[in-house]
């Protein structure tokens, strides 16, 4: 089935949702509850949201597993949101295609997935999930997305012991956790980068540095262009410690950048404001039609900061899901939001 047949089946949004400026809120999927899934986007869809931010991870590139194709096959036939997909995940380009033909209107990958991470896809992982399950307890489904280890890293990677180095199955550390363990492997840890000095917190997971930015970039403009030849959007990711300069290059190219404002794949991190220089650097460069996304601790207390540093979408969680109404929780960011725009 074709780009267009699964637009046929289902409902699915207008391409051009992204192009007019203005402030969006994206819900994000991941923090819905699972057994109403279809009620919450339901839910939200009529208070309002025209995004949909679906979290595709693949206990490879982040160490959590999230959810596959067929939920989001099942979701487009309730659905005329608009799906913003963020695929978290190693080899984006094997599997942009699968998520598009499901029903996915939107692409953004990770500029450090574009590259081998040089570690086993097991680094990121407790080491629970290396044994066939995964940190969130679950087993893999069949559609997950699978990592081959490659070798070379031009992309750094997170240490083993960012999860409890217990043999037991046990949940993993919290982020804080991690950061406040000593059992780190020594000869896996990361170099500080150019503009965070030596000592300071260790990142939980990939960052591309400059000897890996013309392989990352020749990589991630033939996904761009694949994904938009089916009929997609597509958009680029930066990780925390990963500096703008990676994409500079590419920026005319994509209709959307994302900013993590926390480490993809951990969830309860703390918004992390150092990452606001970036979105301010990135406002100048893009283009009126082109949206700005952040992602990561976004919540009544910190979208006005992402907002007047530039951030034009801004993805909620736990902020809307996580809520007792999430149609009013929703309708709360999304003026707080517009108040900040014309501050």
């Amino acid at each position: 089935m074709g780009v267009a047949d699964s637009r046929a089946h289902g409902n699915r949004a207008a391409p051009s949702a992204l192009k007019t400026p203005g402030i969006r809120v994206a819900p994000s999927l991941l923090a819905a509850d699972f057994s109403r899934l279809a009620e919450q986007v339901v839910e939200i869809e009529r208070a309002g949201a025209t995004l949909l931010h679906l979290d595709i991870m693949d206990g490879h590139f982040v160490p959590n597993i999230s959810f596959g194709l067929p939920v989001i096959e099942s979701l487009r036939r309730r659905t005329k949101l608009f799906f913003d997909a963020h695929l978290m995940i190693d080899e984006p380009a094997r599997y942009a295609g699968d998520f598009l033909r499901a029903g996915c209107d939107h692409i953004t990958f990770h500029i450090e997935a574009t590259l081998p991470g040089g570690l086993a896809a097991s680094s990121f992982a407790p080491k629970h999930a290396r044994r066939g399950g995964s940190a969130t307890g679950k087993r893999p489904s069949s559609h997950s997305p699978r990592a081959t280890p490659l070798k070379e890293p031009e992309v750094e990677t997170a240490p083993v012991s960012a999860a409890s180095p217990d043999r037991s199955g046990g949940k993993p550390h919290s982020p804080e956790e991690a950061h406040s363990d000593d059992r780190y492997d020594s000869d896996r840890l990361e170099i500080a980068p150019a503009g965070r000095s030596p000592g300071a917190r260790p990142p939980l997971g990939r960052t591309l540095h400059k000897s890996g930015f013309a392989r990352a970039r020749a990589e991630a403009e033939a996904l761009i262009r694949e994904v938009q030849s089916l009929g997609g959007s597509a958009g680029i990711c930066l990780n925390p410690a990963t500096p703008v300069e990676a994409i500079e290059p590419l920026l005319k190219t994509v209709e959307l950048v994302l900013v993590m404002s926390v480490w993809p794949g951990f969830g309860g991190q703390a918004f992390m404001p150092e990452t606001l220089e970036k979105v301010r650097q990135l406002r100048s460069r893009l283009r009126p039609d082109q949206r700005l996304e952040i992602d990561g601790g976004i919540s009544a207390g910190t979208v006005g900061l992402a907002v007047r540093a530039g951030a034009d979408t801004l993805v909620a969680g736990s902020a809307v899901f996580g809520a007792p109404d999430p149609a009013q929780a929703y309708a709360g960011l999304v003026q707080l939001a517009r108040d900040a725009a014309h501050q």
